[in-house]
């Protein structure tokens, strides 16, 4: 955790070094949507991991938030956003692999605004690093139907992942200070360490390969309170 908090906060440093007036705080904004994907689909196995492993997999359980600040100067149209988050999943896979898949991790990302609004309506575009660190522990759990069932540990992984996506989005003004923003994003992830096998890195999303560097992607709602002018 502290080898992420310091290149976290040598990145921002490069950042926030190139603005020219001191940076103040535009927004706060939370992500709790990544939950409902997981929910609606819990019931069913999907073939989450079948690029993995190609066998049926589900989801299940979600608890996953992230909070965000954003950073700029007033009536500026780049800003500087900040975002710290948690997940935690259990994954089954082939009715035999449980796992409980945690972790926490840190987002350091600079968006660029449109300067024309469509009415309430506004268009960005972004570039994100995100650093986490995750954890996956489980069994292995073989029912028997003519012998006793057999369940067995298996060894904890621990380990940091990193990943670059690129994102678009639309926000909408609901009240004079709310704003809701719909993101869309596609990025490449590095996962060295830990378990390679299981389909899910916090602050990623789903893997598509279980190789060195895979291709994440995906889309979101957030909810932000405006703070400074835009």
């Amino acid at each position: 955790m502290k080898q992420l908090m310091t290149y976290f906060l040598l990145s921002f440093s490069l950042l926030a070094g190139a603005q020219k007036q001191p940076l103040r705080i535009q927004a706060i904004g939370i992500d709790g949507f990544k939950n409902l994907p997981f929910m609606a689909f819990s019931q069913s196995e999907t073939v989450i991991s079948g690029l993995v492993t190609n066998e049926k997999a589900r989801l299940y359980n979600p608890r996953i938030g992230e909070v965000y600040v954003q950073l700029g100067r007033a009536n500026t149209s780049k800003l500087i956003t900040l975002g710290l988050g948690y997940a935690s999943l259990e994954h089954l896979q082939a009715q035999r692999l449980q796992q409980r898949i945690t972790g926490i991790y840190l987002k350091l990302g600079r968006e660029h605004h449109s300067a024309t609004r469509h009415g309430a309506v506004s268009f960005f575009w972004g570039y994100y690093l995100t650093l986490s660190r995750t954890k996956a522990e489980g069994n292995i759990v073989l029912d028997g139907e003519y012998f006793p069932s057999y369940t067995t540990a298996v060894p904890s992984k621990a380990g940091g992942e990193a990943g670059v996506d690129f994102t678009l989005g639309a926000q909408f003004l609901l009240f004079k200070r709310l704003q809701t923003r719909l993101l869309a994003r596609n990025a490449m992830a590095i996962s060295a360490f830990g378990n390679r096998n299981y389909p899910y890195l916090p602050g990623q999303g789903l893997r598509l390969s279980n190789g060195l560097v895979t291709g994440t992607g995906g889309a979101t709602v957030q909810l932000f309170y405006l703070l400074g002018s835009r």
